[in-house]
């Protein structure tokens, strides 16, 4: 994912957790209403089901790397 400056992205939520990897740039992420600030090599753990949203903070383009767990099939037994 890239941000420009000055921008963001609304709050989602993902069913399974997400690893969220600063690559470059400055923001700040909300993670369930707590801000965390974020630059190179922050990595975040998002629990699943968590909402989170991202804003690029910073004087340059912020680049994330998103890794997304799937999310188990349920099973009939």
């Amino acid at each position: 994912m890239s941000l420009s400056t000055g921008h963001g992205i609304p709050a989602y939520q993902h069913p399974g957790e997400v690893v969220a990897l600063t690559l470059q740039g400055t923001g700040r992420m909300v993670v369930d209403g707590k801000p965390v600030d974020i630059k190179p090599d922050t990595t975040l753990v998002i629990p699943a089901s968590a909402s989170h949203q991202v804003f690029n903070t910073g004087l340059e383009e912020l680049v994330l790397l998103l890794i997304r767990g799937l999310v188990p099939a349920s099973t009939v037994g």
